[in-house]
């Protein structure tokens, strides 16, 4: 049924990267909301996927992205770039893509620094200079 509803085993792969995408963009924008600077979304954002019961749904995530055939690059990249457009407009800081993209890329490899090494402290460590070298935060 689900070979049926999705056309094959790639494109059900692509289908569960998006969801859980669309889920953690989700908490994103509601830590925006509630955040008075960027770095503390940043921070919140980071405590949420690095929480060591969010780790099963990353290695996911990073097996999915491996495995599938079908190129997710649209649904895992772009749209958190779209999204800390918006983001960075109500926190009345400059939006810069290539920053975004950056931001991104170093919080996916952080990642999988965390799932292994486990040490996720040292993770955030590196992630807070990182935050200290970025012009938004």
């Amino acid at each position: 049924m689900l070979l049926y509803h999705f056309g094959s085993r790639p494109y059900l792969v692509r289908a569960i990267v998006e969801r859980v995408e669309a889920d953690q963009r989700t908490a994103f924008l509601d830590l925006a909301a509630s955040a008075r600077t960027a770095r503390e979304v940043v921070r919140s954002l980071w405590a949420n996927v690095s929480a060591p019961a969010m780790l099963p749904f990353v290695r996911l995530f990073f097996e999915a992205i491996g495995t599938t055939a079908v190129d997710v690059s649209d649904a895992v990249t772009k749209p958190w770039i779209d999204e800390s457009a918006l983001v960075t407009s109500q926190l009345g800081v400059k939006f810069d893509p290539i920053e975004i993209r950056l931001g991104v890329a170093i919080a996916r490899g952080l990642l999988i620094d965390v799932l292994t090494n486990g040490d996720a402290a040292a993770a955030t460590k590196s992630l807070e200079l990182f935050l200290d070298q970025w012009s938004w935060c």
